[in-house]
């Protein structure tokens, strides 16, 4: 006895081999074997090189699933009318778009954030995961032709009207500033500590062999002037480098006669015209240092 039944799809033969497959075949009405990898079923889904796939109902994306399950999950997610990841996103974005987040709950996730990552055993093993031959860059080197590419892509993005206007506005807003405001209240640096960061910056400057970290060229040629009228050789950052003295860099200094000379622009001054507090607290210490002749001269431009 021959259990023969026609495909719904295309019509053709379908040949089974005993009766209790034929039974079964008739009771789920499927496809044959070349319309059920080319076409979808019935329910949904459809079966391909041993993968099952679905539509995403809002885009129409084909969405593939692997695995032991992948039939019935496909099926469930269809009957579910579930969208494909990029949808979903989508969805999530708009029902988040202006909510905002209240202090405690953002508190709480970077707790669980902390609590998850920032512990030795996590970054042991991420170590080891990302260091060493584990490390999909270990061994590559990027050709000269990549590095200029990565560069004028960054500057592209950089100077782009559109990124530097998202900038402005994002770190010139009333709420930034109140925020960085309440970050650093109440927070203050050490004597020792800010002594400590300017020491830093002087021996970075030594090291890659700069004069100083910023000059004005003007300023040395009024501080050349005072000197050849006065009497005095001062080094500056056009004549030898500056100097670091407490942790600072002074604008002149002739060692002979023990003498510092700054030059004081715009920014030593405050809005009433009187030095700034840090700038009389700088030469004091200047002075207890050297036990130097201060000399202050005002910027004139010519």
């Amino acid at each position: 006895m021959n259990f023969v039944r026609k495909c719904k799809t295309c019509g053709g033969d379908i040949f089974h081999k005993n009766e209790r497959s034929f039974k079964y075949a008739i009771k789920t009405n499927g496809n044959c074997k070349k319309c059920a990898k080319s076409k979808a079923s019935p329910n949904g889904v459809w079966e391909k090189n041993e993968l099952w796939y679905r539509n995403c109902p809002s885009c129409k994306k084909e969405i593939e699933y692997i695995g032991k399950y992948a039939k019935n999950i496909s099926i469930n997610c269809h009957n579910k009318l579930l969208n494909c990841e990029d949808c979903s996103n989508i969805e999530i974005s708009k029902k988040l778009t202006g909510r905002k987040i209240p202090d405690e709950v953002k508190k709480k996730i970077s707790n669980t954030l902390i609590e998850k990552f920032n512990t030795p055993k996590y970054k042991e093993k991420f170590k080891i995961q990302n260091g060493g031959q584990n490390n999909s860059m270990y061994g590559k080197i990027h050709t000269e032709e990549s590095k200029k590419k990565m560069s004028d892509n960054t500057k592209l993005a950089i100077q782009s009207d559109d990124v530097k206007e998202k900038f402005y506005k994002s770190h010139q807003s009333k709420e930034f500033k109140e925020k960085i405001s309440k970050i650093h209240k109440g927070k203050t640096q050490s004597e020792e500590s800010r002594r400590k960061m300017r020491e830093a910056i002087v021996r970075r400057v030594k090291k890659y062999g700069i004069h100083s970290r910023s000059f004005n060229p003007k300023a040395c040629e009024i501080i050349d002037d005072y000197g050849k009228t006065n009497g005095y050789n001062f080094q500056h950052a056009l004549n030898g480098g500056e100097i670091s003295c407490a942790g600072y860099m002074v604008d002149g200094y002739d060692k002979e006669k023990n003498v510092v000379i700054e030059i004081d622009e715009k920014q030593h001054f405050d809005f009433d015209g009187n030095l700034k507090e840090k700038d009389v607290k700088r030469q004091k210490e200047i002075e207890n240092e050297l036990k130097c002749k201060f000399i202050r001269l005002p910027f004139i431009k010519s």
